[in-house]
């Protein structure tokens, strides 16, 4: 995917709450050595901010580890 292609993507949820639980799930399915992290973590900086990244990577990560 291009980064247009993610910075699209993000645009279908609403807000970070929404993309966090995404982010979880990807992360449940990918795991963390997944090479598409960097497009998707500068396609959420682009959109948020690094304080939004900081906090849609806290709230995945506690919503992907919350079942195991």
């Amino acid at each position: 995917m291009s980064a247009t292609d993610y910075d699209a993507w993000l645009r279908l949820f609403a807000n970070r709450n929404e993309l966090a639980e995404e982010y979880a799930r990807m992360l449940r399915h990918n795991g963390t050595s997944w090479p598409g992290w960097k497009d998707v973590n500068a396609a959420i900086l682009r959109r948020w901010s690094l304080a939004g990244l900081k906090y849609i990577k806290t709230r995945a990560w506690k919503i992907a580890t919350q079942d195991l």
